[in-house]
């Protein structure tokens, strides 16, 4: 301002001094009008110039279409401007005829402009409506691709889930309930030979118990009704094996067809260990409720310090009259039998069991109903919970017999003493009190030792066999804890001669009124002879039994004698079945034909040996191996036949599943190639490898697999192969993709897969599957180029974008500066700021190497700082936070959102804080995990005005901001309290 006051006085002086002589018509002016109009033409002048250099600078590029158009402006700009100029000129020299041909030169080059924008601007439009078209499909085709990679890849994981699944799965035809398809898993649990074993068949056939077809209706129905069903059954295998499963099935479409699902999982192994709980828990609970003199019980000691059973067995009623439920409802039943004067000592211990988790084991007297006393042991092992309560796991045992018994063993020990003389079996009696170990003359002489040598039990245990004193100790300890009856136990003794005998030895212990065991009593005996003949038998029946060969031994009228279990499986029958039967009882008729005539021969004394096929009806057909040998008996007569059966069927059908093999690679439609790793040397080759590489039938065979390796600048056809054999050797199998070298010299491309294999007759060799894919990957090569140049196009179309975006910017802002009125600038700077939030979208785009989506967390941090400088606004004054997830957003998102943006962060620099007021402003995007986003602006300013509602906007920014919303098919919501907060929730993809 102090500038334009000195220039007025200037031309002022000028004036007054009669240095500058003006034009007439200006004679009458006031220097501060002439010096307005030198300073505005000026400034037109310089801006008309500047103007079409920078449009020469864009005409530059050479492909920009309607190039002329430039020509013609920068030709007017500069008419323009030279015009203004010779108006300052005129001032003091009225060189009228020179601006009037400068002006007509104007009038011609603006009417040139104007004729001939006039047809052209059709063609400018049409060229924009070219690209956005060209835009939109280039979008598609990327859409598009982005679809079939996401189908490829979804199919690729589903076959995979279905192939490599742990359960056995079926793809069954709702209709005609046969099976379509099946994985695996299917095919190793029915033991079936391959898939088409199983594909066409009804799966209910497979169940031991096949279901009815008004089951099969039901099953339907539910599968309709509910969409699930699920059932444990009984299946039998492809080899007559019987196992439990775990049916479900389930209602799918598959390529617009609708079949059930069928999942099948082996539960054999939790039905037997079901089976076995089952019958362990009946088995123990019978053991509790059949104690002849007792019955079993639990006692807990609640923190309290009161005592309750939680369980007593049912002998309880046969001992003590008493119910169960009524001991465990009211547990002072149980404690007023016991006498008055035990109770006291009974606490007594429970106390000090309770607190030191010993071994709780008394006896006491009891008072039954009719007033009888009798004597009763409890024993009972402690443990404590995690609460501090504590829980007894006892037995009552009534021992009144026994204490009768003592007096009655008092009074017959003298009857005893003379019956141990007259005994074949040795006598013991080991004192536990004092580890005396009397041994009656009958055991002296079985074993040698003297008296002195075995007078202790401790000595004795020295002269058992090293292997058999554990279970000697283990077994006796049993029987005084009360584990078991009595002690029964077979050992070996090593006599004083050093020979070992097997003893048996029998015994019982007496225990006194406290439990406490007194002495053990028994005898021992001589099953050295037995033991030998038990061992020679068992050896001949554990190798008749471990053979998987069906053994029969015939006499010589054809009568079983002996037969194995492995025969009695392969008839399903039991030994009563075949045992003192005819052959003709017990053989399949298709064996006893074949049999019957070559019997005489083995009688004679020659073995037999061929081969058939036989139906069981028990395990189904078998291919057996049969051999006939005569049977020799002690005196080397023939006195009968033996006749072994050998199932062979597996390795029948593994010769004719090879055989299968062979003819499906020698006619694959891949190249088929095995060569030893040893030495690199081709052992075999199928007609489709040989053709494909131009070789003759067996031309390959003995030549180095190099042969076939295309060799480079950089590796030799040598490396490339021990490059492979390393890679396959490492991993055991590999695919990848080669270059390979025909006969005649031409190079080609495949994909191979090469596994390790072991050869039985080449040892370890590689098996490489090769398929030629040299026009496919001259069409990948095709592909990829077009897709680079697209993505060229893409990113130049981005870059054009954005720079029109910013001429249109640059027009606004030259709006902006010939523009008087501020409403007028307010609002041309409010449509340069979403110009500028929709430019740096393609900017973004067009720097990315991703061309369909925008990281929009940086985008925010750009956009926020742009509108930050914009309306020039300092960190200091109004604070900034920014807290965004990593978000990537298409284009179809990012637009939208970077309006709203801008719309919520203008109107708060803008309208919510005071000129002196330190203010926050805060923009997040957070990711939700329903996929959906939420966008927050929040400001801590004055927040709205009274009366406003955003729901009926009268402003053009909350209109802009609510049809935005509507584009991303969002929600908005508006918090005033505290500031204003403005949240919009949308989709992440666009539905």
């Amino acid at each position: 301002m102090d500038l334009g006051k000195d220039a007025t006085e200037s031309i002022k002086s000028l004036l007054e001094a009669g240095l500058l002589l003006a034009d007439r018509q200006y004679s009458l002016w006031k220097p501060e009008f002439v010096g307005l109009h030198v300073l505005s033409d000026a400034l037109i002048a310089l801006a008309s110039c500047s103007i079409p250099l920078t449009l020469y600078i864009v005409r530059r590029q050479q492909d920009l279409p309607f190039n002329w158009v430039l020509l013609l402006f920068s030709a007017f700009l500069t008419a323009n401007g030279a015009t203004h100029l010779m108006s300052i000129w005129t001032i003091w020299h009225p060189d009228y005829w020179l601006a009037g041909a400068i002006q007509l030169m104007t009038a011609t080059v603006s009417i040139s402009t104007a004729v001939l924008l006039v047809p052209t601007v059709p063609k400018i439009l049409a060229l924009s409506t070219a690209l956005v078209v060209d835009d939109w499909l280039l979008k598609d085709i990327a859409e598009r691709q982005r679809i079939e990679a996401e189908l490829i890849r979804t199919r690729d994981l589903r076959e995979a889930i279905f192939n490599e699944s742990a359960d056995a799965l079926f793809l069954v035809d709702p209709q005609t309930l046969l099976t379509l398809d099946c994985n695996r898993q299917a095919v190793d649990l029915f033991q079936a030979v391959d898939k088409t074993s199983l594909i066409g068949i009804e799966g209910h056939t497979l169940q031991r118990y096949p279901f009815s077809q008004d089951e099969l209706n039901d099953i339907t129905a539910d599968i309709q009704s509910q969409g699930f069903w699920s059932r444990e059954i009984e299946y039998v295998t492809c080899q007559g094996h019987v196992f439990w499963g775990n049916i479900a099935a389930k209602s799918i479409t598959v390529a617009e067809r609708m079949m059930h699902l069928v999942r099948v999982t082996d539960i054999s192994d939790r039905k037997r260990a079901e089976q076995s709980l089952q019958e362990q828990e009946a088995f123990l609970r019978a053991i509790g409720d059949n104690i002849p003199n007792g019955y079993l019980y639990q006692l807990m000691r609640e923190q309290n310090g009161c005592y309750r059973f939680t369980y007593v067995s049912a002998g309880i009623e046969r001992a003590s009259g008493l119910k169960p439920e009524a001991v465990i409802a009211d547990s002072r039943l149980m404690f007023n039998l016991l006498v008055e004067d035990d109770l006291p000592y009974v606490i007594q211990k429970g106390e000090e069991s309770a607190r030191n988790l010993s071994l709780f084991d008394i006896q006491v007297r009891e008072r039954s109903a009719s007033g009888e006393i009798r004597w009763l042991r409890l024993c009972s092992t402690p443990r404590r919970l995690d609460d501090g309560r504590v829980i007894w796991n006892g037995i009552r045992l009534d021992i009144n017999d026994l204490k009768q018994t003592e007096e009655t063993l008092r009074q017959s020990e003298e009857r005893w003493q003379l019956a141990i003389s007259g005994s074949n079996d040795g006598i013991w009696d080991h004192n536990l009190q004092t580890n005396e170990h009397y041994l009656s003359p009958r055991c002296l002489e079985l074993t040698g030792y003297g008296y002195n040598e075995s007078n202790t039990f401790d000595k004795w245990l020295t002269y058992i066999h090293i292997k058999d004193v554990s279970r000697v100790h283990t077994t006796f300890q049993a029987h005084l804890e009360h584990r078991s009856s009595n002690y029964t136990c077979e050992y070996r003794m090593r006599c004083k001669d050093g020979s070992y005998k097997w003893l048996l030895a029998k015994g019982q212990a007496l225990w006194d009124e406290q439990g406490n065991p007194l002495r053990a009593v028994g005898s021992l005996t001589d099953i050295s002879d037995r033991k030998r003949a038990e061992e020679a038998l068992q050896r001949y029946e554990r190798i008749v039994s471990a053979t998987t060969d069906a053994i029969l031994l015939l006499d010589r009228s054809y009568v079983c004698q002996v037969v194995n279990q492995a025969y009695l499986n392969l008839h399903n029958k039991r030994q009563d079945d075949i045992i003192g039967r005819s052959i003709n009882d017990i053989m399949p008729q298709a064996i006893l034909n074949t049999i019957q005539p070559l019997l005489d021969q083995c009688l004679a004394g020659q073995a037999v040996q061929y081969e058939l096929w036989a139906d069981f009806a028990a395990s189904g057909s078998h291919f057996l191996s049969i051999t006939c040998d005569p049977y020799f008996d002690v005196s080397q007569t023939i006195s009968g036949v033996v006749i072994s059966l050998r199932n062979i069927t597996r390795l029948k059908q593994a010769e004719m599943k090879l055989e299968l093999q062979s003819i499906i690679v020698s006619n694959m439609a891949e190249g088929v190639c095995m060569a030893r790793v040893a030495d690199g040397i081709i052992v075999y080759a199928n007609p489709k490898f040989e053709q494909m590489f131009g070789y003759h039938a067996g031309e390959l065979n003995d030549q180095h697999v190099s042969i076939v390796n295309y060799g480079d600048g950089t590796l030799s056809a040598v490396a490339v192969n021990q490059k492979i054999t390393e890679a396959v050797t490492q991993d055991g199998e590999v695919t990848y993709e080669i270059h390979n070298v025909k006969k005649d010299g031409t190079p080609f491309w495949c994909r191979a897969t090469t596994s390790i294999f072991q050869h039985p007759q080449h040892g370890t060799v590689m098996v490489a599957v090769q398929q030629d894919i040299t026009e496919q990957k001259r069409a990948e090569e095709q592909i990829k180029a077009s897709l680079q140049e697209k993505e060229v196009l893409l990113k130049e179309i981005h870059h054009r974008v954005k720079n029109n975006l910013g001429i249109v910017d640059g027009l606004l802002q030259m709006q902006v500066r010939r523009s008087l009125d501020p409403q007028v600038v307010q609002t041309l700077k409010e449509s340069q700021n979403r110009i500028a939030s929709i430019a740096l979208v393609h900017e973004k785009l067009y720097c990315s190497d991703d061309l369909a989506n925008i990281d929009f967390s940086q985008y925010i941090l750009d956009l926020t700082a742009h509108l930050f400088d914009s309306y020039n606004i300092h960190s200091k004054q109004i604070k900034l936070i920014t807290q965004v997830d990593d978000v990537l957003l298409d284009i179809d998102r990012a637009i939208p959102c970077g309006l709203i943006i801008n719309e919520l962060v203008s109107n708060s620099l803008k309208h919510a804080f005071s000129t002196t007021q330190m203010g926050e402003i805060q923009v997040s995007l957070h990711q939700n995990q329903n996929q959906t986003l939420t966008l927050s602006v929040r400001d801590n300013g004055v927040g709205c005005p009274s009366g406003f509602d955003f729901n009926q906007p009268k402003t053009l920014g909350i209109s802009l901001i609510q049809g935005l919303v509507k584009q991303l098919q969002g929600t908005l919501a508006m918090d005033a309290e505290q500031g204003t907060t403005f949240r919009i929730t949308f989709i992440k993809q666009k539905k």
